[in-house]
């Protein structure tokens, strides 16, 4: 009887770690990665440039760092700060809005479509808008928007804190 289990614990062991590495292996065949998440920006036209192109001392614009940075895409819709606002109030599409029109973010928060808004940059803010499909994603965007690398490179387009301007 001994004689058997010499031979029989080592099959069971060998049995035992194949199926473990088989099943180990078609887990990790059907891992698939997650969809990325798209995070959709309303943007005033004349923010374009800090929004999208490379600062002097930055690989790029505050969208490719916070993509490269969170794993988001972001997707921007820009227009006049009116055209955007009535579309956003007619269509509530998009996450984020990022605009220089302080009365419209106003009348916005008291209509209740703002989540929050921060400041950027002088007269320029990010509101997170209750509709946002991708909620977390836009509130971490938005608060990258307000973090001290972006307000720079934003500064360095002339949008600071002196600029009043609209």
């Amino acid at each position: 009887m001994s004689r058997i289990w010499i031979y029989a614990v080592p099959v069971v062991a060998a049995v035992a770690t194949a199926s473990g590495l088989l099943l180990a292996y078609s887990l990790f065949i059907d891992a698939r990665p997650p969809e990325s998440v798209v995070v959709v920006l309303l943007c005033d036209s004349d923010l374009r440039a800090p929004v999208e192109e490379p600062g002097i001392e930055h690989a790029s614009g505050v969208i490719g760092r916070f993509e490269r940075r969170a794993g988001v895409r972001v997707q921007v819709r820009y227009g006049a700060p009116g055209a955007l606002a009535g579309a956003l109030e007619r269509d509530r599409a998009g996450d984020l809005i990022l605009t220089r029109d302080g009365a419209w973010l106003e009348a916005a928060g008291e209509q209740g479509i703002i989540a929050e808004a921060r400041t950027v940059a002088g007269q320029v803010a990010v509101a997170v808008l209750t509709t946002s499909p991708n909620l977390d994603a836009a509130l971490e965007f938005a608060e990258f928007l307000a973090g001290p690398a972006s307000r720079e490179v934003f500064e360095m387009y002339g949008f600071s804190e002196e600029s009043n301007e609209y």
